[in-house]
């Protein structure tokens, strides 16, 4: 979410440059993690951090949208 801030992410049209940013810092910590002792790589890591990405972007563009709707009702 904070990412989608930094980007200035409006609109669902540019919501894929934070989500590939998160995505990318998610699969370099799971290498990364890999090489660590006690420690294991998981695409199922990989795959909650881009999810969670896409869910924190789309509710950064969903949120305002849906208030200023309500507000013009």
């Amino acid at each position: 979410m904070w990412l989608s801030f930094a980007c200035r992410t409006k609109s669902f049209s540019k919501m894929w440059i934070p989500v590939l940013i998160t995505s990318t810092y998610g699969i370099i910590d799971e290498i990364h993690q890999s090489f660590v002792p006690g420690r294991s790589c998981s695409i199922f890591d990989w795959i909650a951090d881009t999810g969670g990405a896409i869910l924190g972007a789309l509710m950064f563009i969903a949120i305002p949208k849906l208030i200023q709707n309500r507000k013009k009702s």
